[in-house]
Parts: structure tokens; C-alpha cells; sequence
């Protein structure tokens, strides 16, 4: 599906003045009100347009406030509609397709936990609570923990068992373990199978090897469960970080040796290593 662009002609005159990316966000105004007022609508049929519309905008990749639209006012409007299945794909289409910014990949998947949750769908939300669990900035762990022990709530009153066990092994992982001793892992954590399928095809998409192209990747390894090979990815960028991106892929790998064990231990125990991270540190930090 195509979208249609409308500009007056008092715009068209307008657009001769105005850099691409602006020209983009005039172009695509009257289309996202018209998302906006289909969506607040509440007819089943008009909201089902405003989707398949989102979705075409997405996919196209050229309308870069999109995702912004769609992460503060489009998927909270759905889920204010209790349209969960339609937040529970919009926010994997827009993962897929934009791996790169962990903060709103991030944000993207905790809205489709909370929509398979609302949908009843326990065992999909508690395997997408372990994907953002590993994917997560090292800040949001809490959150993800938090999100985690809701999930496992909700199956039941085997999950409940789950959740005092899953507790305690996050706060026995929170100490660093001692030299020559292994990693506290969360066996509860561990068990929770994820689908890489989605994840997988998606970093199989042809592209560079570039920095941010490398930092994508990564990311959807980890939503895949797959962190071992997200470190590397992610080592990989670090070699090829500017100065400024240092702070955030040394971030990124603490993420991924967090998703490794499950617990933030190991994880913390990285940072303090290489704190302050530079170029220096990538033939002494662990595992490279």
C-alpha cells in the first residue's frame, strides 16, 4: 500500500524552499492527523485502515518522525482502544525494520509485552519479557525484571512459584562473582525459550558492515536470545566507534553479557573495568 501525499499549492511553493527532511514531514502531516482521528474514532473498520497504513509509512522507511508518532501517540492510543493485537505487531514491524536506537527498540517492546498480557497471550508475553529483559539499556534492568515477574505471575500458580525464585536468583546475580569463580546465573531466566526466528531473518537483511548497521544486529541477537553472537557484533562496532559512541556500545556489551547470565553481576563488573571506556580498553576487555 502506497501512501498518498497531499500538499496545497500554497505548500508546493512552499517545498521549494524547504531541506528533504522537512519537505518529508509537510508532505506527511495531513496523513498522520488523518491516522490520529481514525485511530481515535473508535470504528473497528477506520482503525483497521489507520494500521495497514501505519505499517505501509513504516515500511517505507523514508518518514523518519514515524516511529515517533507511532511510540508516543499512535500505540498508546490502540491500547487505550484495547486494539492489543494491533500494538502487538505494529511495535515487532517497527523493531524489525529499526534495530538500531536501543532506547526506542526498547520502549517498542514493552508495549508488546503489555499487549500479549492484555490479550491473555501468558506464555508469548513472558518469552517477549525475556527478550527485552536481554535487549534493555543496563538502567532499564529493574524495569524488565519488574516486567519479567508480572509475565511469570500470570501463568498461573506455577508462575507464582516461579516469580519468589526468579526474585531471589536476581538479587543473589547482582554481586559480581568472586576471581576464579563462575557467573550467578537465573535458571528460571534460562528456561524461558524465545522465537529468534523473526529477529534472525531480520539481521539477515543486506547491509554494510557500518557502525550503527552492526549495532542493529546486535540488538536483534539479543531479542533472539542469541547473546553470545550479539557480543560479537557488538565488539565488532566497538573497533569501529567514534569517540562519542564509545559510552554507548560499552553499554550495548554489558547488555549482552547481562543477557548471557541472566543476571547483572558479571555485567557491572565489566563496566567498572572499563570505566572510562576508550579505544585502549578493546584489547583487555573480556572476551575480545
Amino acid at each position: 500500500m502506497r501512501v498518498k501525499r497531499y500538499l496545497t499549492p500554497a505548500g508546493i511553493l512552499l517545498a521549494a524552499f524547504l531541506p528533504a527532511s522537512a519537505l518529508h514531514a509537510a508532505n506527511m502531516t495531513p496523513v498522520y492527523a488523518q491516522i490520529k482521528f481514525e485511530i481515535a474514532s473508535g470504528n473497528a473498520a477506520q482503525t483497521a485502515t489507520a494500521v495497514r497504513q501505519i505499517a505501509s509509512v513504516l515500511r517505507q522507511g523514508t518518514h523518519y518522525n514515524c516511529p515517533t508518532r507511532l511510540r508516543y501517540t499512535w500505540l498508546p492510543l490502540l491500547m487505550a482502544q484495547k486494539d492489543y493485537q494491533a500494538v502487538a505487531k505494529l511495535a515487532r514491524l517497527q523493531i524489525v525494520l529499526n534495530p538500531r536506537q536501543t532506547s526506542k527498540l526498547e520502549k517498542f517492546q514493552e508495549f508488546r509485552v503489555q499487549a500479549l498480557l492484555a490479550m491473555g497471550k501468558k506464555h508469548a508475553a513472558l518469552r517477549n519479557a525475556k527478550s527485552f529483559f536481554d535487549v534493555c539499556s543496563m538502567h532499564r534492568t529493574v524495569q524488565a525484571v519488574l516486567l519479567l515477574a508480572k509475565c511469570l505471575h500470570a501463568q498461573g500458580p506455577g508462575g507464582i512459584r516461579q516469580e519468589a525464585e526468579f526474585q531471589q536468583q536476581e538479587l543473589s546475580g547482582e554481586r559480581a562473582p568472586a576471581a576464579g569463580h563462575p557467573a550467578h546465573t537465573c535458571a528460571i531466566l534460562a528456561a524461558i525459550t524465545v522465537n529468534p526466528k523473526p529477529y534472525v531473518a531480520a539481521a539477515k537483511a543486506p547491509g554494510n558492515g557500518d557502525f550503527r548497521a552492526l549495532v542493529g544486529k546486535g540488538n536483534l541477537m539479543l531479542l533472539a536470545a542469541q547473546p553470545a553472537r550479539a557480543r560479537e557484533l557488538f565488539n565488532q562496532a566497538y573497533d569501529l566507534a567514534a569517540k562519542k559512541d564509545l559510552p554507548a556500545i560499552s553499554e550495548r556489551i554489558a547488555s549482552s553479557i547481562r543477557a548471557e547470565d541472566g543476571t547483572i553481576g558479571r555485567a557491572n563488573q565489566w563496566v567498572l573495568a572499563i570505566r572510562p571506556p576508550n579505544h585502549a580498553a578493546r584489547n583487555t576487555r573480556p572476551g575480545h
